[in-house]
C-alpha cells in the first residue's frame, strides 16, 4: 500500500518562530527566559513529566490554558549553532502572547524527547516505548493537577485545546480530569486513524487519482495492517523518528467521538475543509451525533479553505495564516460560554 495514506493522516504542522541570535551559547535558563517560560517537573514511579508555564510576574492568573500539540516528536525549543552564532527557536504556536495577565499558559514535553535541544542527537527508543494516547492523557492530567494545586490555587477556568494528535488526547483527557471547564478539539479525527486511511483511499479512487484495482488492493492492505496491530498491540518497536509502534496505533484506535460524547462541558470543534491529514468528512459525524442525542454543548466550526494547520493557500501562491484568529475566537468563546 502507498505509505502516504499513513503519513498524511498523522502529519503535524510545526510552527517555527525565530527568537534571537547571539555569539555565546545560551544556558537552558536563558533560552526559557527569552520566551518567558518556567520549567517544572513531576516525577512518577516510571517517568518524569517536563512541562513549561508562561504567566505574568505581576499578577496571579485565574485561568489555565493547556495546549496539547500534535504528533511530531520534536523538542519544544532548539538552539542551533552556525559557525559560532547561536539561534534559538520554539516549536509551538505563540498563542500565549495573545493572552492577557489573567491567563497561565502551559505546554508539555513528550516523554523521551528533550524539551530543549542544543544540537544533540536524539535517541527515540524511550519515546516509542511511551508513545501512546494513555501516556499523554496521564501526563496532562498530572500537569493540570499540579498547576491548579501549586501555581494557581484560586482558579476560574481550565481550558484545554489539542491540535491534530492532540485533539483525541484532549477528548480523552476531558473524561479523566474533572477540573477542565472548556475543551478545544482542533483538526482532529472523529474516528480512528485507520478509518481515515480507508476514507482517503476511497477519495483518491473517486477523483481518479488511483484505479479501482489499486484502491481495492489498498483497502485490503489497510485492513490487514490493522488486524496485525490488534494482534501485537503491546509491541513498542519502531524505526526512527517518524515511525509509530503497534502500541501507538492501537492506543489511538479508540474513536475520539466516543469520548467527546461523554462530555457535558462546552466543546469547541475546529476543522479545516482542505485538511489532508484529518479529513473533514469523518468529523461530520460529531455534530450529527450531538444533535441526535440532544446534546447542546458543542460548537462546530469549519474553516472551509484551511489546511491542517489552518493556513489558506491563495491562487496567487500567497498564504493566509488563520491560526491566531481562530485561537482568539476560541478564547472569546470560553469567556462567553459557562460550564
Amino acid at each position: 500500500m502507498n505509505s502516504s495514506f499513513f503519513w498524511t493522516i498523522v502529519l503535524v504542522v510545526l510552527r517555527l518562530t525565530f527568537s534571537y541570535s547571539q555569539n555565546i551559547k545560551p544556558t537552558r535558563q536563558e533560552v526559557l527566559d527569552k520566551f518567558g517560560f518556567t520549567e517544572h517537573t513531576i516525577t512518577t514511579s516510571d517517568d518524569t513529566v517536563w512541562f513549561y508555564v508562561h504567566k505574568s510576574e505581576n499578577r496571579m492568573p485565574t485561568n489555565l490554558v493547556l495546549y496539547l500539540q500534535g504528533t511530531s516528536p520534536d523538542p519544544l525549543f532548539t538552539v542551533e549553532n552556525d559557525k559560532g552564532v547561536y539561534t534559538t527557536y520554539r516549536w509551538f504556536p505563540g498563542d500565549y502572547k495573545l493572552l492577557d495577565e489573567s491567563y497561565c499558559y502551559a505546554i508539555i514535553s513528550k516523554t523521551g524527547i528533550p524539551s530543549i535541544n542544543f544540537g544533540e542527537t536524539t535517541d527515540y527508543s524511550k519515546y516509542h516505548e511511551n508513545n501512546s494516547l494513555q501516556n499523554r492523557v496521564e501526563q496532562a492530567d498530572l500537569v493540570i493537577k499540579y498547576i491548579t494545586k501549586r501555581l494557581i490555587k484560586d482558579i476560574d477556568k481550565v481550558i484545554v485545546y489539542g491540535h491534530s494528535e492532540g485533539a483525541p488526547v484532549a477528548a480523552k483527557l476531558g473524561t479523566v480530569n474533572k477540573k477542565i471547564t472548556h475543551l478545544g478539539f482542533w483538526a482532529g479525527n472523529a474516528l480512528p486513524d485507520y478509518f481515515d486511511f480507508l476514507l482517503e483511499n476511497s477519495k483518491a479512487n473517486w477523483t481518479k487519482q488511483i484505479s479501482d484495482s489499486i484502491a481495492l488492493n489498498n483497502t485490503k492492505e489497510i485492513l490487514t495492517s490493522f488486524q496485525k496491530i490488534t494482534e501485537n498491540k503491546g509491541d513498542v518497536s519502531a524505526k526512527g523518528k517518524h515511525d509509530y509502534s503497534a502500541k501507538r496505533w492501537w492506543s489511538y484506535a479508540e474513536p475520539p467521538i466516543y469520548n467527546l460524547l461523554k462530555l457535558d462541558i462546552p466543546i469547541y470543534v475546529q476543522v479545516a475543509g482542505k485538511d489532508e491529514s484529518a479529513p473533514i468528512e469523518s468529523t461530520y459525524l460529531i455534530p450529527l451525533e450531538f444533535a441526535r442525542l440532544g446534546k447542546k454543548n458543542l460548537r462546530y466550526e469549519i474553516c472551509a479553505k484551511c489546511d491542517h494547520g489552518f493556513v489558506i493557500e491563495k491562487e496567487n501562491g500567497e498564504t493566509q495564516d488563520k491560526w491566531d484568529g481562530i485561537f482568539q475566537e476560541f478564547i472569546s468563546w470560553t469567556v462567553s460560554t459557562k460550564k
